[in-house]
């Protein structure tokens, strides 16, 4: 994984957005002062990839938010195998973090992650970089407090994290599959076994062999089955065609018979209808003379009625004459008393029209009152709202003060404890290092001493001095002691050495908490400045507190008068209005009242004139005072002649109805004679048919000739219903003799049946020998299919008995294959050999930054430190100071990051392509950062992004690239570094 484009908005430091690009970089440090936010630029990176930060964990991240902010937004854009990917996390003060993930297709960003939610959103991650959190906090971002947990961790913690960057859980998978498949193959061998036993016990070459054999057998009893069916149906044959002519010709004589019996039954039908038909005609004849006479009688009368109607008009004229005569007098009534309800009603209106304008007006003047109240009300609300939110930023700037000023006490007082330990441990470590001086001192000394011991031990007089060669005059004199004093020497240096390295040990370890707090003591006091916020004290924020507390106050009473002042105005407002609607009410129903007058007036006008242009074209422009009365004469005399119209009308239609009855009787009998003749006709057609039918049974002629048709109807069915009896006679002869020929088949039919060995009644031999030959047939169908069944079944066997031996094979393979993988066998042998590779290619680099001191060691899981100046003597690296801890962490962290890719397997484990590291620089003397450098800089060539996090002014401007952190106000920005 590595890194290209970083953003952060309102994550601690950064309130505002700021990007980052690490593009261009490769080798480069990441500087500014205390507290302004270079640490907080990897917990983003760490947080954008896993929603986590090493110095708090997944919980209580909304103290992660700016202050004054809503939430924090990161965005975090990174390369894996070749891919790019673009991150994006948001975490709100309080509540969920959401996050989403995009892969770059071409110019186009897509979805990375199938489902929803920030548990798939985080196992993707892990995925795509083969790193949890824990594992990439000790390989690529290497926070402070967590720099030296790979080195000194427990085994479990280191192995943990190798097996996810190497992808040894891949071996696990792999093995758990072994086993897997294993257990499969030899449950589906054992399945296959009991197939065999159970299914296929039958399936042998000897079952083969009879089942060939009976095949030949129901073979041929199939094909004298099929010879014998032959025979069968040409006797079947010759007896169903006898069989049809008997039934044809028996039908046929009771066709015959029938239609005997209906001809007969026709002659009396035609002797009736031919009465109906004459007395019909008689009936017509009487109802014409009534018609004509009924005629004459009502053009008489007609005319009559004409006459009257032009002389006086219709029955309808007078009828509307008679209602206008009567209506017209209280139509003028009507007119008189409409005229004088108008003129009332326009008084009234002028009245209530005076009386809205003055409402109107009232309205308009009150109108304005509220508005003015409301203008005032929300300066009031808006003067109230500014007071109640600087009261508010009042109490919360007080409280963050309040909240600083004791961070910042618990700060110094803790410094001001640790100061006297850390100097007492400087005092006991240069104690320690003066008492290391005596003993190498005095040890050295007795080591002389103990040298001419040594080489005077075996001397005598007259042997050569081994320093001038003269002959010695007498034995040397030596003491005695001193080999024993030189020992208990040697003891007592080496203690001195041990208590100088604690003392050391516990010196750096003191004056690493002092800077810490130092640290924590300073970021206090920023973020007192940042919460005082250019107030002098937190006594100047509470004096400005309680200004906005009265301020409050009297904005709120303001605000209450301008209510009051509001709803007054408003209710004022109100009233005047209803006053408004309700005289508009009143204006509005005089004005609908008026319509309906002026509507009734009119519609009574046109009635009054409607009836006098009516009777004035009776009568004239004088209309007489009698016209109702002469009106009522004359309507009676044309109500009394119409009467006698109607009774002369009513006459002819009874008349006419009499001769419609009488044509109705004569088109029957017309119609039933027809019908009869229809009948007759059919009836010869179906005696005819009869005829032809017959003349097909036999080769000479059956039924005799049809005779010619008499005149008359009866001759006619009489002649043919004699036909019809001789023709019924004939065709009883020609049944007879075909049934004497079936009788004869039959007979042959089960002769033939006995020969095949069939039992069966007449009329079911046929069936039997079908069935004999359907049954032949499928014996010998079921004997092939036995026969390819077997053959199939027998191939089959072979077959999975061949299986079950491939499958045994594989069995083996598969369970040394899960052996030989097991997490406690294979992982644990590539684990070790990687810490000894680890620690060999860490050792090259530590040896070079610390003068050729130190190198590491693997051993049983743990790292063990070499120490090259103290005899090679092998110790835990628990024991190194916290500067030796650095350098060797630091070493192991380079090798892990240079060689983790070629460690792990083909695709399998973490491509390691940056490291950042955030501590420890500043415990390293001149010379020993030099050789840091040179070992960060190894790693430019290897295309690796490195960061260092730095107060050593030295080693930025030695790496001479990075990116330079900076307080700007309340906020941090990122600036390229010149």
């Amino acid at each position: 994984m590595r890194p290209r484009r970083l953003e952060v908005e309102g994550f601690t430091a950064f309130r505002e957005r700021q990007p980052v690009d690490f593009i261009p970089l490769s080798l480069f440090a990441i500087t500014g002062p205390t507290g302004s936010g270079k640490t907080s630029l990897l917990d983003a990176m760490g947080f954008a990839l896993y929603g986590q930060v090493a110095r708090i964990g997944r919980h209580g991240l909304g103290e992660l938010v700016s202050h004054g902010k809503a939430e924090a937004r990161i965005l975090l854009e990174f390369s894996v195998d070749g891919s790019t990917y673009r991150l994006s996390r948001r975490l709100p003060r309080s509540g969920a973090q959401q996050g989403k993930l995009e892969r770059l297709e071409g110019d186009t960003w897509v979805d990375a992650v199938e489902r929803s939610g920030v548990k798939a959103l985080n196992a993707t991650v892990e995925e795509l970089v083969k790193l949890d959190f824990e594992s990439f906090c000790k390989a690529v971002v290497l926070p402070q407090g967590e720099f030296a947990k790979f080195l000194k961790g427990e085994p479990a913690d280191r192995r943990r994290t190798l097996v996810a960057l190497l992808g040894l859980g891949h071996y696990d998978r792999m093995a758990g599959l072994a086993r897997q498949r294993a257990s499969e193959l030899k449950i589906r061998g054992e399945q296959t076994r009991r197939i065999l036993a159970d299914q296929f016990a039958d399936a042998t070459e000897e079952a083969l062999d009879e089942a060939n054999t009976a095949l030949g057998a129901t073979a041929a009893g199939a094909a004298a089955a099929r010879k014998a069916l032959v025979a069968a149906h040409e006797l079947d044959s010759r007896r169903s065609a006898a069989a049809t002519r008997v039934l044809r010709a028996t039908d046929l004589a009771a066709q015959c018979e029938a239609l005997a019996k209906e001809l007969r039954a026709e002659r009396s039908a035609c002797v009736q209808a031919e009465i109906d038909r004459r007395d019909a005609a008689v009936e017509r004849k009487a109802a014409l003379a009534a018609v004509a006479t009924a005629g004459e009688e009502l053009a008489a009368t007609t005319a009559a009625v004409e006459k009257l109607t032009e002389r006086a008009g219709s029955r309808e004229e007078l009828s509307r004459l008679r209602d206008a005569s009567e209506r017209l007098v209280e139509l003028e009534r009507r007119v008189t008393e409409s005229e004088g309800a108008l003129g009332e009603l326009a008084t009234r209106e002028t009245e209530a029209t005076s009386e809205l304008t003055a409402a109107q007006e009232q309205v308009e003047r009150t109108a304005a009152a509220v508005t003015g109240a409301a203008t005032a009300e929300t300066g009031a609300r808006t003067q109230r709202d500014a007071a109640k939110a600087a009261h508010e930023e009042a109490l919360r700037v007080l409280a963050a003060v309040r909240t600083a000023e004791e961070r910042a006490e618990q700060a110094g007082v803790a410094l001001a404890e640790s100061q006297p330990t850390a100097e007492e441990a400087a005092r006991a470590a240069e104690r320690a290092s003066a008492g290391v001086e005596a003993a190498e001192q005095a040890h050295e000394q007795l080591r002389r001493e103990h040298t001419v011991a040594v080489l005077v031990a075996d001397l005598g007089p007259g042997d050569p001095c081994p320093v001038c060669e003269r002959q010695l005059q007498e034995r040397p004199a030596v003491d005695a002691d001193a080999g024993a004093r030189l020992a208990e020497a040697e003891r007592a240096l080496a203690t001195c050495r041990t208590g100088a390295k604690a003392a050391a040990s516990a010196a750096a370890e003191a004056r690493a908490d002092v800077t810490g707090l130092e640290r924590r003591v300073s970021e206090c006091e920023v973020g007192l400045n940042e919460a005082l916020g250019g107030a002098r004290n937190a006594d100047a924020v509470a004096a400005a507190l309680a200004s906005t507390t009265e301020r409050v106050a009297v904005v709120e009473t303001a605000l209450g008068e301008a209510e009051s002042a509001h709803s007054a105005a408003d209710e004022a407002l109100a009233a005047t209005r209803e006053e408004v609607a309700r005289v508009s009410r009143r204006v509005d129903a005089m004005a609908v009242e008026r319509q309906a007058l002026e509507d009734a007036a009119k519609l009574a006008v046109a009635d009054r004139d409607a009836a006098r242009e009516l009777l004035r074209g009776r009568f004239g422009d004088e209309i007489p005072p009698d016209a109702n009365a002469r009106l009522a004469a004359e309507y009676e005399k044309a109500v009394q002649a119409e009467a006698a119209v109607t009774g002369v009308r009513e006459q002819e239609t009874a008349a006419r109805d009499r001769l419609a009855a009488a044509d109705e009787r004569l088109g029957k009998a017309t119609e039933a004679t027809a019908e009869i003749d229809l009948r007759l006709q059919q009836l010869r057609g179906r005696a005819e048919t009869a005829a032809g039918v017959a003349s097909e049974l036999t080769d000479e002629p059956v039924a005799p000739a049809l005779p010619e048709a008499a005149p008359g109807r009866d001759a006619r069915a009489e002649d043919l219903a004699a036909w019809c009896d001789e023709a019924a006679r004939r065709l009883g002869d020609v049944g007879d003799a075909a049934t004497r020929d079936a009788a004869g088949a039959e007979a042959d039919l089960a002769i033939l049946a006995e020969g095949v060995g069939i039992e069966a009644v007449a009329e079911a031999v046929l069936a039997a020998v079908e069935q004999h030959e359907r049954d032949a047939g499928a014996a010998q169908v079921r004997s092939e299919e036995a026969v390819k069944m077997l053959e199939r079944r027998v191939s089959q066997r072979e077959g999975l008995e061949g299986g079950i031996a491939a499958d045994e094979q594989r069995v083996v393979v598969l369970e040394v294959l899960a052996t030989e993988l097991r997490a406690d066998h294979f992982v644990d042998f590539v684990i070790q050999e990687t810490l000894d590779v680890l620690a060999v290619r860490a050792s090259e680099e530590l040896l070079r930054i610390t003068d050729r001191r130190y190198s590491l060691l693997s051993r049983d899981g743990h790292f063990e430190v070499v120490d090259h100046v103290n005899a090679d003597e092998t110790r835990s690296v628990k024991t190194l100071s916290g500067g030796e801890t650095f350098m060797a962490s630091l070493s192991l962290a380079l090798a892990l990051s240079k060689h983790v890719t070629e460690l792990a397997g083909e695709g399998l484990g973490a491509r390691l392509e940056a490291v950042f590291i955030d501590e420890g620089f500043g415990s390293l003397d001149s010379e020993t950062l030099e050789e840091v450098i040179d070992a960060l800089e190894r790693l430019r060539e290897d295309d690796l992004l490195v960061g260092v996090i730095s107060h050593v002014a030295a080693l930025a401007e030695r790496i001479n690239e990075g990116l330079e952190v900076r307080k700007e106000g309340t906020h941090s920005v990122v600036v390229q570094s010149p």
